[in-house]
C-alpha cells in the first residue's frame, strides 16, 4: 500500500472522524468524481428528464381539470423507480469504493470494480433501509424518543450490509452491538453532520427556488403562468439537474462519514490494530 493510505479501521475521536472524512475526499476526490460522472450523472440526467416531463403532465392535467389522470402515466412510476435506484446506488457505490480501498489499498483497484458489486447490493440495501425506516417511523409515532434512538441504533446496518456483506439479521445485530455505549457519540456526530448538510442544501436550493419564483416576486400580471413557463425553460431544468448532482455529492460525504464511524466503532469493540502491533513485536523478537 502507498504511504498516503488512510487507515479506515482505527479508533478516532468525534472530531477526527469528520476530519479524516474530508481528508479521504481530498485524496480520493478525482476517482470519486470520475465514478459520479460515469455512473451517477447518466442516472441524474434520466431522472431530471423524467421528472421534467412528469411535471409538464401535472401542469397540463391540473389545467384540464383532471389532476388524478397524471398518476396513470407510466412516466410517474418510472421516475420514482429511477430516483429510488439512484439514491440507493450512490450509497452502495460509496461504501463499495471504500470497501475496495480498505481491502486492496489506494490505487490498487479499478473504480469500475465498484459497479458489479454495488449494483448487486442496491436491492438488499433498499429492503434494509425500508424496514429500518418503518421501525423508526413507528417509534416516532409512539413517542419521538424511541424513533430517534432507533434511527441512531440502526444507522450502521447499511454499512454492515455492503462493507461486510452481512445478512439483514447479522447487520441488524451488528449495528446495535456497535452503537451500544456509543449512542450519544454517534448521535452528536450525525447531528453536526446533519446541520452541515442541511445548511449546504439550503444554499443550493434557495437560489433555484427564487429563480423559479422570480415572475411572482417581480409582480408579473400572470405570475402563475410565467412560473410554469419558467419551470419548463432549459435554464431551469439544467440548473435543477446541477443542484441534484451537488446534493448527491453531499449525500456521498454523509456515507463516507458513516463508513469511518462504523470502522471507528468496530475497532473500539474489536481492536485489531493493537493485536497487529503485538504480533509485529513478537515477530521482531523472534
Amino acid at each position: 500500500m502507498k504511504s498516503d493510505f488512510i487507515q479506515l479501521r482505527r479508533e478516532r475521536s468525534f472530531g477526527d472522524v469528520i476530519t479524516v472524512s474530508f481528508e479521504f475526499i481530498k485524496q480520493e476526490g478525482p476517482e470519486l468524481l470520475r465514478l459520479f460522472l460515469t455512473q451517477i450523472l447518466p442516472l441524474i440526467v434520466v431522472t431530471v428528464l423524467l421528472g421534467a416531463y412528469f411535471s409538464f403532465e401535472i401542469q397540463d392535467a391540473t389545467f384540464s381539470g383532471d389532476p388524478k389522470a397524471v398518476f396513470m402515466s407510466p412516466f410517474y412510476y418510472l421516475s420514482v423507480l429511477v430516483s429510488i435506484f439512484t439514491y440507493y446506488y450512490i450509497q452502495t457505490m460509496v461504501i463499495t469504493y471504500m470497501k475496495l480501498y480498505a481491502e486492496k489499498g489506494k490505487g490498487n483497484f479499478r473504480t469500475e470494480e465498484t459497479f458489479s458489486y454495488a449494483v448487486g447490493k442496491v436491492f438488499p440495501v433498499f429492503l434494509v433501509s425500508l424496514l429500518v425506516t418503518i421501525m423508526a417511523g413507528l417509534g416516532t409515532i409512539l413517542c419521538i424518543v424511541p424513533g430517534i434512538y432507533l434511527a441512531v441504533a440502526t444507522s450502521m446496518i447499511t454499512v454492515s450490509t455492503v462493507f461486510e456483506g452481512a445478512s439483514f439479521d447479522a447487520s441488524f445485530s451488528r449495528s446495535f452491538k456497535l452503537i451500544k455505549h456509543e449512542w450519544w457519540n454517534t448521535f452528536l456526530l450525525f447531528f453536526v453532520v446533519g446541520i452541515m448538510v442541511y445548511s449546504i442544501f439550503l444554499l443550493l436550493t434557495i437560489p433555484l427556488m427564487l429563480f423559479g419564483l422570480k415572475p411572482w416576486l417581480w409582480g408579473a400580471k400572470d405570475g402563475l403562468q410565467e412560473m410554469i413557463a419558467m419551470s419548463r425553460s432549459p435554464i431551469y431544468i439544467i440548473a435543477n439537474s446541477v443542484v441534484q448532482m451537488l446534493q448527491l455529492v453531499i449525500i456521498a460525504f454523509v456515507y463516507i462519514v458513516l463508513v469511518f464511524q462504523f470502522n471507528n466503532l468496530a475497532e473500539k469493540k474489536e481492536p485489531t490494530e493493537l493485536m497487529s502491533k503485538i504480533e509485529e513485536l513478537d515477530s521482531d523478537e523472534a
